[in-house]
């Protein structure tokens, strides 16, 4: 096993903090491209599909990254719960209860919330003080 200070684990950890930024930016667009199917032109609905399908690897590298980069347990075990809920994101979408369907929206809110704050406490660790 790599030490936290061992250049791969460095390197992951900056890894993590782009990826984070990165995910919580593509969550953001996701929810502009479901606008503009919903408000503008129902045709554009399958960009929000397919792109939704796309960014679930970066939920992937959240989590790899912050194995290799030896980040604190909290901060992995965050990385797994928006790997988690990203998976949540098809039933809910799929669900014939409405209700149900719409906490496809509301679990977006999470994963972005959940991925900024992921973001910023393991921007330390990559790029300066070791305080998660």
């Amino acid at each position: 096993m790599i030490s936290p200070t061992h250049p791969l684990a460095r390197w992951s950890r900056i890894g993590f903090v782009v990826t984070a930024w990165l995910y919580a930016l593509a969550v953001a667009a996701q929810v502009f491209l479901a606008g503009v199917s919903v408000f503008d032109d129902p045709t554009r609905w399958p960009d929000h599909v397919s792109f939704g399908q796309m960014i679930g690897s970066l939920t992937v590298l959240l989590l790899v990254f912050a194995v290799i980069g030896r980040l604190p347990w909290l901060l992995i075990g965050l990385a797994f719960a928006v790997f988690m809920l990203y998976g949540m994101q098809y039933p809910f979408a799929l669900s014939d209860n409405g209700s149900m369907a719409a906490l496809h929206a509301v679990n977006a809110l999470v994963m972005f919330w959940l991925t900024i704050t992921v973001a910023q406490r393991a921007q330390p660790l990559a790029f300066g003080a070791a305080r998660a």
